[in-house]
């Protein structure tokens, strides 16, 4: 099994002469903030010659479906890293466990993990770092194995992005030095998953950026951002099939007074089918004990052309070359060589105290501290908002429900994703009366609650909990002869409030005002019915009309 998360993140963010795109800044002082962070991405910071961390990873799998959360997958890591820049490096795996609780609850060690730890001992002179991990034998770290953002430091990202200044703040030292940061607020110019709404943090003295948070500027759509490719295999009642990630952040510290290195990202998203399932992801990696060895007197070089494949390729197999114990991490034709460690006895890394308690225990609700997380979802919510658009979501004809009401039930939904603002609409028809099943929507998100205002005239449930309008009920109404729900029919205007769904529904409020009217039962068929005429249907709870 492999997976990649690709952080864009930024270890000197820094250009060439700005657009003149006169709409792209909305003050002075961001632009500023981006030509200067621009010309320092150009460059490279090789005053650091050798360093030591210690990293903590974990990653948390979950799967929401049925009502019912359960994990389904999770891996702990934690390595001592030795780097240095003219030698072989060092990386002791200090821990490591992984486990598929819902099929083998025992934690395993990963396999391979040796060839996967040298994409944790980043070069303090690039400008990104690769998160993820992996099995395949010739894993090349030069390749992005993720999605391609369109960075906001980018040279003419003019085009794809706005910008503007915001919140200030200084460090004081004790001797008196002070430090001064900016924010840069980044705004995406189109609903595209590719661009990206941020906060960059920026030191005014280095121009490097420090902290960034930023989330797609809308969430990954398999339809939408797959149209070229060929998903009429994928089955109707899966779809939308989605990603939706809550934040990315990347956080900085500054170790000895003078270097800005990487101390915590991380990852919260939710990957959706249809209406029936949920997979959220958390992924965390913090470093920290650093001990720092370089020379600030060393002047910034020019960053050097990428390379072609070719060249990469001859310089891996030279890394290679210096032992069966060398693991090798790779990028635009430069190759870091690492002797990794790892005990006699794997078994001592799946107990060790160095590891991240697991995501779903005592203690492991996350690495960042309550203060950071309260700071965090603070100024997730002061992230810019999604730009206006205009874009028809095509119906999709999978509506299909059975009851002992309606009989079979046929229906189709649509939408208009106007960015800020949604537009959904529904529409059914039952085989038994003709009478439509009708519902407009519309919805608007916070970074923490999704709001829906929406008129309908519907069949309901008289227990909602029950989902007798589901997918289960109506199999068993149809194959076994057993329609479990009651229902009524409804018109009337509702307003719902519910978590995002990046987080978990631990409430749900609903305000209606409806007329509601009593739902005869139409039919009995059913299989059981087709062999045996006594077998019928329970008739429909009673009520007034």
């Amino acid at each position: 099994m492999s997976a990649a998360l690709l952080v864009a993140a930024v270890i000197a963010m820094q250009t060439p002469p700005p657009t003149g795109d006169s709409t792209a800044y909305l003050d002075a002082e961001a632009r500023r903030l981006v030509a200067a962070a621009r010309g320092r991405r150009e460059t490279i910071d090789r005053s650091i010659t050798a360093y030591q961390t210690t990293m903590r990873e974990r990653i948390g799998v979950g799967i929401r479906a049925l009502r019912r959360d359960r994990m389904l997958y999770r891996r702990e890591l934690a390595l001592r890293i030795e780097w240095r820049r003219d030698s072989l490096g060092r990386i002791a795996v200090l821990g490591a466990r992984e486990a598929v609780p819902i099929a083998v609850p025992d934690p395993e060690v990963p396999k391979h993990v040796q060839r996967e730890v040298a994409d944790y001992a980043f070069d303090p002179a690039d400008d990104r770092l690769t998160v993820g991990f992996g099995n395949q034998k010739d894993r090349d770290s030069t390749k992005d194995r993720g999605v391609e953002f369109s960075h906001p430091l980018a040279p003419n990202s003019e085009r794809d992005y706005r910008f503007a200044t915001g919140d200030s703040s200084v460090i004081v030292f004790p001797n008196g030095r002070t430090i001064r940061l900016r924010e840069l607020r980044v705004i995406p110019r189109r609903l595209e998953f590719r661009l990206m709404s941020g906060s960059f943090w920026i030191d005014e003295d280095s121009h490097a950026v420090v902290r960034a948070l930023i989330r797609p500027a809308r969430a990954f759509d398999f339809e939408q951002d797959l149209a070229d490719e060929k998903d009429d295999d994928v089955p109707g009642f899966i779809k939308p099939i989605r990603i939706e990630i809550r934040f990315l952040t990347v956080d900085y510290g500054l170790w000895s007074g003078r270097w800005w290195l990487p101390r915590l990202i991380a990852v919260d998203a939710v990957a959706t089918a249809g209406s029936f399932l949920q997979v959220p992801v958390r992924y965390e990696r913090l470093y920290a004990d650093y001990e720092v060895t370089g020379d600030t007197t060393l002047p910034r070089a020019t960053r050097p052309p990428v390379t072609e494949e070719s060249a990469d390729s001859a310089t891996r197999a030279r890394c290679r070359a210096q032992g069966a114990n060398v693991y090798c991490r790779c990028r635009n034709g430069a190759c870091r060589g690492f002797v990794v460690a790892v005990p006699p006895d794997t078994q001592l890394l799946l107990g060790s105290a160095y590891l991240p308690p697991a995501f779903g225990t005592s203690g492991g609700d996350s690495l960042i501290s309550s203060g950071e997380m309260e700071e965090l979802m603070h100024a997730l919510g002061q992230l810019p908002g999604a730009p206006w658009q205009f874009h028809v979501r095509r119906p999709r004809w999978v509506l299909a429900r059975y009851n002992r009401v309606e009989g079979l039930s046929l229906g189709a939904r649509g939408g208009l994703d106007l960015g800020r603002l949604q537009l959904d609409g529904a529409g059914r028809v039952a085989f038994t009366d003709a009478e439509p099943d009708l519902e407009a929507g519309l919805v608007h998100e916070t970074p923490s609650t999704r709001f829906r205002l929406a008129a309908y005239h519907r069949l309901a449930a008289v227990d909602p909990t029950a989902r007798s309008l589901a997918i289960g009920n109506s199999l068993g109404a149809l194959i076994l002869g057993r329609d479990d729900g009651d229902y009524f029919r409804a018109t009337g205007a509702e307003v719902t409030m519910v978590p995002v769904v990046t987080l978990a529904r631990r409430f749900s409020i609903r305000l209606c005002a409806e007329r509601q009217r009593r739902a005869l039962k139409r039919t009995d068929f059913s299989l059981p019915h087709a062999f045996d005429q006594q077998d019928l249907f329970r008739p429909n709870v009673m009520a007034d009309s």
